[in-house]
């Protein structure tokens, strides 16, 4: 993990005073590895399958986490385990997507899963369309 990524999204989400090691936190590389362009979409594209399937999907070949990242005053934690998504909140699930490119193309974006919004199945197919293409 990027060190002044992490750094980053603490200062951020510190704000609202979210309790430490209490979001997890992943990437999409270490299951398809360092996209470029691509890679902030592949993170929406993950994002929506986590809304669909309802789980957090574990990170890939990760044996030391990085030492210079202080996980324990940050407000994340690594997601080593597959974990059921569900939020406390009434408001639904959220899922922060970042993507900062080699090039210094950065990106942030924050979905919801609209847990009290109609749910279009077409969106769902799209997204299957999408993880196919992309196996």
């Amino acid at each position: 993990g990027d060190p002044i990524e992490v750094e980053s999204l603490t200062q951020v989400y510190q704000k609202d005073k979210i309790k430490n090691q209490s979001c997890p936190i992943g990437s999409v590389k270490t299951n398809i590895g360092h996209l470029e362009a691509a890679a902030g979409i592949a993170g929406v594209i993950k994002a929506l399958m986590m809304f669909k399937h309802k789980q957090i999907p574990p990170l890939l070949h990760l044996d030391i986490p990085n030492p210079i990242i202080n996980f324990k005053s940050s407000p994340f934690k690594l997601a080593i385990k597959k974990e059921k998504l569900e939020s406390k909140s009434t408001r639904g699930n959220v899922i922060a997507v970042s993507s900062f490119g080699f090039g210094g193309a950065n990106s942030h974006i924050i979905l919801e899963d609209g847990r009290n919004r109609h749910v279009d199945e077409v969106a769902f197919k799209l997204m299957d369309e999408a993880q196919s293409l992309l196996n």
